[in-house]
């Protein structure tokens, strides 16, 4: 019975190779994007997994109020000594890892390397599998001044030598001891280093002692993992959580903590988004969105194939009819047709295979992939994903063949076999229904991609309000920066040189608190530290006051610049007005307002301009700004690069274009990306709408071949029939089109009014859409209508 089903399959699908065709491709271009996304949650889902003890390992994180907040968020990290208080108070707590993240300058001779990774406890290779090529694993970092550091760390400090027992010197903590050398970790995990120092070495240092003893200096510092006992669940330890906030934590209205969870570790990479991560993962709400794309791609494809399956019935109505006839029972056809079904599904993910690789070159090159460092790597050797990807085909070979086959099964011989003309009408609301979903979901997504196109190209020419060209920037590490400077302006290229802390404009800030006696309670603010040159080589505007000056002696901490926004919300009147009054920065420091500069946008391309406060401290400088003359950028680099070679000789250089560094920001890079990702899947709906809408053309025409034969010979004229013929799917896609319109524009207007330097949504953008989805369905319809249309009458009458 089987081999005779498919050879019944077979002889259908390349008797009609057209249609199979707009089938399978159809399929295939939405699967490729669902096996993206299946690859990359069992990637996701596979974090720190190889871990023996996995499912008893749970990570605390807080629930914490902090004073810049308006209001509580959750922190991946918790209090310091929080592991240790479970272990000794709670029932059920085997262990504890308490972590924080190191950072610093290794020395070993004249060799300098910047080295990044995590201070550990004693426990880290108790509860972790991570295999220590040369160490004890109990007693690794059991000390002070203990070190652990990984295979490629080794190589690179000590080459072919044996690290084991060697010293390091790490600057401002002193000499460590290798005590352990790490293999090379291949799986998914959270723990990404470079060194493991030991716990011990902060405990060492007594200042430091009594900060990690208190709870509300380490809350956004620190991170907890606890080992569960056998049967011990964690809801048991959750319900203890709020007397051990009560007892330990000292909080006040505007810090708190407000609550402690858990979470099993290999949940961890799936989890709700944090501050303070301690690895960088991309948030489970872009996977949700990237999915949620890829399920509607994939409900076109499939309406598609129920589209064409249900068009074709028209023309396998009597092969229904015969087959009953002659016995068959209706589940048998019912199994043929899903067979069917199932059977294209198969032969359009050997094609998404195909799609597979180009997608995920594309998907690893996207900004947030490789921001997280989540690139997509298949194991094309583990069969559990092959079965993962024959069971998805499988369930959309049912799925999408479902209908058809029910549809196609129920015809009764009696009906069918009088004439085809007797069950043309059935499945017509369906097929309506189908395309007036695909055209909708298709124009939603062509005003999205313009809307994100627009916005985008918004963005990449907006006003920043200061002069970022002919500006080198350059971080300054630990480099003297007044010494620096001094050596640049050397240069007859170099026209001036300034710094600041975070820089301007490329997505960084510092949030703070700000306070006038004129506003009841405090405004949020952010702060950026400045030199006294910053103002001029930016061009930055002032509207009153004056800048920063060395002339003014303790002209420090003691005064500020506010911008026009500030002024406004601190309610100090005009900008003359604010300038000599006083305001509170951080509950605590008094300073007086010398000056109000022009608003600029400090913090990013798309976000409002928000109060800012300018401030001078020479310790918080991280930037260096060069403005070079245009036509010397050549020699001002090559300058730059000898004195940089000469205070820093270890550590590379930094540097680059502001312009490029604004175009290149994180905010905009993302932007970009998800117009891709927004405008590929465009294509894709198009694609299958149009595939859809060709292949119903199609047979539409075909059935009515007759009808178009006896209009053309009582002198029906070309331009008529293809109106005729073409008349109910010009109204099936103005259906879609009032039905698309508003939701795109509510959709659309949920992400625009996130962004502070947004577009407007204007009509013509709307009508333009529709105009280029019009032409798209005219050029599909027509390419079989006029076709049809044109046939000579007597090639189809002849036999009649």
């Amino acid at each position: 019975m089987l081999k005779s089903y498919l050879k019944v399959i077979a002889r259908n699908l390349l008797k009609h190779k057209g249609f199979s065709l707009i089938s399978v491709v159809g399929l295939a271009a939405s699967m490729s994007v669902c096996l993206l996304i299946i690859v990359f949650v069992k990637q996701q889902l596979s974090y720190d997994t190889f871990h023996d003890q996995a499912g008893r390992i749970y990570h605390i994180y807080s629930d914490y109020k902090a004073p810049v907040n308006s209001s509580s968020h959750f922190y991946a990290t918790s209090p310091a000594g929080l592991g240790r208080v479970m272990k000794e108070t709670m029932t059920g707590v085997e262990d504890f890892i308490s972590l924080k993240h190191y950072s610093g300058h290794v020395r070993r001779g004249e060799q300098k390397l910047t080295m990044h990774g995590l201070y550990a406890s004693d426990s880290f290779f108790r509860m972790f599998n991570f295999n220590l090529i040369s160490g004890d694993p109990e007693t690794a970092l059991q000390e002070p001044y203990s070190m652990v550091v990984t295979e490629a760390t080794a190589e690179r400090l000590f080459g072919d030598e044996d690290a084991m027992g060697a010293t390091l010197s790490v600057d401002g903590q002193g000499d460590f001891k290798i005590t352990g050398v790490v293999a090379k970790v291949t799986a998914p995990t959270l723990f990404e280093f470079e060194v493991l120092a030991s716990v011990p070495t902060l405990l060492a240092d007594e200042n430091m002692r009594q900060r990690l003893m208190r709870w509300d200096r380490t809350v956004r510092s620190s991170y907890t993992f606890v080992l569960l006992q056998e049967g011990v669940s964690p809801s048991d330890l959750q319900v203890q959580f709020p007397a051990l906030i009560e007892q330990h934590f000292p909080g006040h209205p505007e810090s708190h903590l407000v609550a402690l969870h858990m979470q099993e570790l290999t949940d961890v990479a799936m989890g709700p988004l944090m501050d303070n991560p301690l690895k960088f993962m991309l948030p489970a709400i872009v996977l949700y969105i990237l999915a949620g794309l890829a399920c509607v791609i994939l409900l076109a494809a499939c309406f598609n194939y129920v589209s064409l399956s249900v068009a074709r019935a028209l023309l396998r109505a009597k092969e229904v009819g015969v087959r009953k006839v002659v016995g068959a029972r209706r589940s048998q056809i019912l199994a043929q047709f899903l067979l069917e079904a199932v059977c294209v599904s198969f032969l359009a993910l050997l094609l998404a295979g195909v799609f597979l690789g180009w997608l995920i070159d594309g998907f690893n090159n996207l900004t947030p992939i490789q921001f997280t460092q989540s690139q997509v790597s298949p194991d094309f050797t583990d069969m559990g994903l092959y079965l993962m990807f024959i069971a998805f085909s499988l369930v959309v070979g049912l799925l999408s063949g479902l209908y058809p086959a029910l549809y196609l099964s129920k015809f009764l011989p009696t009906v069918v076999l009088q004439g085809i003309a007797k069950v043309s009408a059935r499945g017509f609301t369906l097929r309506k229904t189908l395309i007036v979903t695909q055209f909708a979901l298709s124009l939603l997504f062509i005003i999205s991609t313009m809307l994100l196109y627009r916005q985008s190209e918004h963005v990449s020419h907006t006003d920043y309000g200061f002069n970022a060209e002919n500006i080198l920037n350059v971080e300054l590490g630990e480099v003297p920066y007044e010494a620096f400077r001094s050596e640049l302006l050397r240069h007859p290229g170099v026209v001036n040189v300034s710094a600041l802390s975070i820089l301007t404009g490329a997505g960084g800030r510092n949030d703070t608190w700000i306070e006038s006696e004129e506003l009841e309670g405090h405004e949020k603010g952010y702060s950026v530290w400045i030199d006294e040159h910053l103002i001029n080589n930016l061009e930055i505007p002032i509207v009153a006051g004056r800048n920063f000056s060395s002339d003014f002696s303790g002209e420090v901490e003691s005064s500020v610049l506010l911008n026009e926004v500030a002024v406004r919300r601190l309610q100090l009147g005009a900008p003359m007005d604010a300038v000599g009054q006083f305001i509170t920065v951080d509950d605590s420091l008094q300073a007086q307002v010398i000056g109000v500069v022009k608003d600029y946008r400090f913090f990013s391309a798309l976000s409002d301009i928000d109060p800012l406060v300018l401030r001078m401290n020479s310790q918080e400088l991280e930037v260096a700004n060069i403005r070079f003359r245009r036509d010397d950028y050549d020699a001002v680099a090559a300058h730059l690069a000898t004195i940089w070679e000469s205070f820093s000789p270890n550590e590379p250089l930094e540097s680059g274009l502001y312009e490029d560094q604004l175009a290149d920001s994180l905010e905009l890079k993302l932007m970009k990306d998800f117009l891709h990702i927004i405008g590929l899947s465009a294509g894709f709906a198009v694609l299958i709408a149009c595939l859809g809408l060709l292949g119903m053309t199609a047979y539409m025409t075909r059935t009515r071949v007759k009808e178009i034969g006896v209009r053309k010979v009582l002198g029906a004229t070309t331009v008529g029939i293809v109106g005729l013929l073409s008349k109910s799917f010009v109204k099936l896609i103005a259906v879609a089109i009032v039905c698309a319109g508003p939701l795109a524009w509510f959709v659309n207007n949920l992400w625009l009014q996130q962004i502070g330097n947004r577009i407007e949504m204007e009509p013509e953008l709307f009508l333009t859409a529709i105009l280029l989805l019009l032409l798209i369905a005219a050029i599909t319809v027509g390419s079989q209508t006029v076709r049809a249309a044109r046939t000579n009458p007597t090639e189809i009458l002849k036999y009649e």
